[in-house]
């Protein structure tokens, strides 16, 4: 989305901010953290990217660590018919995720955060038209990419 110098204007001006895409983006992090400290909204798509499968994709759990903090809450949201060029696109949002019982070190935390978040989105797709299917429970990594 950054690579066009008038994408990423119209793009930049709307608030959004460029993420290294397979890899600990320290700078995109940052942003994410301030933009949340100071009661801002942030959407993050927990798998990196679309799914032209149709099918739930492993999380990465940084995507989940931003919503750890306990000012921070994680409204899930699934989005059907982007897989496709054109046509109408649908998105429905579910209640908080729930934080409660999140234990141990910080990066469980998160692993657990995520899989909490897609198990809400597959629950939510069938209600847009997307298939009823069991959400990923493992973690992706770079070499996912």
């Amino acid at each position: 989305l950054f690579v066009h110098s008038i994408q990423k204007a119209v793009i930049g001006r709307l608030g959004a901010f460029p993420i290294k895409r397979g890899q600990a983006d320290r700078t995109a992090m940052r942003i994410a953290k301030g933009l949340l400290a100071r009661g801002e909204c942030v959407i993050i798509f927990p798998e990196g990217t679309r799914s032209r499968d149709q099918l739930l994709r492993k999380p990465y759990p940084g995507a989940a660590s931003l919503g750890l903090p306990d000012d921070v809450t994680v409204i899930p949201a699934a989005i059907w018919g982007i897989q496709q060029k054109h046509g109408p696109s649908r998105v429905v949002f579910g209640p908080p995720v729930s934080k409660e019982g999140l234990t141990g070190p910080r990066s469980e935390q998160a692993a657990e955060l995520a899989r909490r978040m897609m198990a809400a989105i597959a629950e939510l797709l069938p209600e847009i038209g997307g298939p009823v299917q069991d959400p990923p429970t493992a973690m992706a990594t770079s070499d996912d990419e």
